[in-house]
């Protein structure tokens, strides 16, 4: 599968054989991208520098800072980040198992950190997604959407233009503008046990 995308047109091509191929491509965009905003994750990952702010981490230690969907976490790089008060950043490389520890520990896919020492912020420095292959049923969602999606452009359907950005990835796509156009019943439970939890 090509870019960030969780189906190609290949994926749709007996359900719409006479589709327009950039119209199509749209719609795949289009698709991967909410069921991104729908799930609070995404399913294509990358290698890239994220922070974290120390908020809601309570004051009892360990402290615990929810993160994105984390991989291979024994190549991250974690730094803390400690705000001096006059525009300068105290920056503390720490070490695993010492200063911080990831988890949950039994899983592949880290969603938490535990830190020994408060700061303001945490970086880190890794690669971030749901896992190395997209879940079939995600796929089967967004196969789902496509079609509907595509149908509603060819019957007049409006659209409109939304701006996404995780981490330095930023996309710019089409969705409807009827919020009721964008799910159906059967594509959100298809993907409601792929929600990540709200920090809390």
């Amino acid at each position: 599968m090509a870019g960030n995308d969780y189906i190609v047109a290949a994926d749709l091509s007996a359900m719409l054989p006479d589709a327009d191929s950039a119209l199509l491509a749209s719609m795949i965009t289009a698709a991967s991208r909410l069921i991104d905003q729908f799930c609070k994750r995404h399913f294509y990952s990358v290698e890239e520098t994220r922070e974290f702010e120390f908020v809601g981490a309570g004051s009892a230690y360990p402290l615990t800072v929810m993160i994105d969907d984390l991989l291979e976490s024994d190549e991250a790089v974690v730094t803390r980040l400690v705000d001096d008060g006059n525009g300068t950043w105290t920056e503390t490389a720490l070490t695993a198992d010492e200063d911080y520890r990831f988890y949950p520990i039994n899983r592949d896919r880290k969603e938490r950190i535990e830190l020994e020492e408060r700061g303001d912020r945490i970086r880190i420095e890794g690669t971030w997604g749901y896992g190395a292959e997209v879940p079939e049923r995600v796929q089967v969602a967004a196969r789902l959407m496509v079609k509907r999606l595509y149908n509603l452009s060819l019957s007049g359907g409006d659209f409109g233009l939304r701006r996404v950005s995780i981490g330095s990835y930023a996309e710019t796509y089409a969705v409807p503008e009827n919020p009721e156009d964008r799910w159906t019943l059967t594509e959100r439970m298809l993907l409601e046990g792929f929600v990540k939890a709200e920090a809390g």
